[in-house]
């Protein structure tokens, strides 16, 4: 039998956000509760900030998951989906996380797919990269903007078309431009027979974020990691 999260009812979607800026003594506690794969993945980032950054994101993650499935965060065995994605064995939630800079966000439901992203917001439009990854609709939506908020728009569309790939669970087998979103807060995209509810959320002012999800969400929840 699967093991269920309690504090999540079904098609209900919860947020968090954290802080990847911790002091030593805390990366070092978040060190401890990570595999030996995982330590092994640090230590290929050549940077010291990128190491820290990558154990504390883990850290954090290994124990939301212990909260979440009543168990030490450090015997959590993660499984990898054909492109990467990440899940829990004999258990009925999903979750998925994503970092930029130095924040992390993590989404967690239960039945149902879900991704999410975080992209931090840069003042300048990269109007190269849309051309090329977005649709022919999504860069003719932005390029129709100015200023700020044609630099907030890329970030934007950004993070709601890897919210959606990384919801999928496809990895770049899905290319970006092969569909449109919006800059509307909500939206609904259909792939194969399934509906998915694509929805913006805010985090920090220097951030866009955003999340999807295989069904329609009955309550969508937001907290802090401190």
């Amino acid at each position: 039998m699967a093991v269920t999260a309690g504090q999540l009812a079904p098609q209900e979607v919860q947020l968090w956000q954290a802080s990847l800026q911790r002091d030593a003594a805390t990366v070092q506690i978040f060190e401890t509760l990570l595999s030996e794969d995982e330590l092994k993945r640090a230590k290929r980032f050549l940077s010291p900030v990128h190491q820290r950054r990558f154990i504390v994101a883990r850290g954090i993650l290994r124990t939301l998951l212990g909260r979440y499935l009543v168990c030490e965060p450090r015997a959590l065995k993660f499984l990898y989906a054909e492109h990467g994605k990440p899940y829990i064995e004999d258990t009925d939630l999903n979750f998925n996380v994503s970092h930029s800079d130095e924040m992390a966000v993590y989404a967690f439901t239960r039945q149902a797919e879900i991704g999410v992203d975080i992209e931090k917001v840069e003042t300048v439009f990269k109007a190269a990269l849309a051309k090329r990854f977005f649709s022919n609709d999504e860069y003719e939506m932005l390029t129709a903007l100015f200023g700020d908020q044609q630099e907030r728009g890329f970030y934007r569309v950004w993070a709601r078309k890897e919210a959606i790939i990384k919801g999928l669970g496809e990895g770049l087998h899905i290319p970006l431009d092969s569909f449109s979103v919006s800059l509307e807060v909500m939206q609904q995209l259909k792939f194969s027979e399934n509906i998915w509810h694509l929805q913006s959320f805010t985090v920090d002012p220097a951030y866009e974020a955003a999340f999807a999800l295989s069904t329609p969400p009955k309550k969508i929840s937001q907290m802090i990691f401190e």
